[in-house]
């Protein structure tokens, strides 16, 4: 199995833009297309907002399927505040299906 890092602190403190969630979704959507584990690494990150966290892993859920998603992509240094911003991202597109 293949284990790829994205570390989000790389792109900035905070992570609030849709545009910022384009960019970091289609760094993610290539990696997993060939069976690869995506970590992503929220060590550092600041704060994410709920338009951010839509475009980027809201969108990628619905791109992937539910099942690959989480199959293959695992999140690691998420702080409460920001895994509520995820989850709540996660649930309203799997919901709205």
């Amino acid at each position: 199995m293949i284990i790829e890092d994205i570390k989000l602190n790389g792109y900035g403190k905070f992570l609030g833009t849709r545009e910022l969630g384009t960019q970091i979704r289609n760094a993610i959507v290539p990696k997993l297309s060939h069976g690869t584990t995506v970590v992503i690494d929220f060590n550092n990150i600041e704060g994410i907002t709920n338009s951010f966290a839509d475009e980027c892993f809201g969108k990628l859920i619905i791109e992937t399927g539910t099942a690959p998603f989480k199959e293959h992509v695992k999140f690691t240094n998420l702080d409460p505040t920001e895994k509520s911003i995820l989850n709540f991202a996660l649930m309203n597109r799997t919901s709205a299906r």
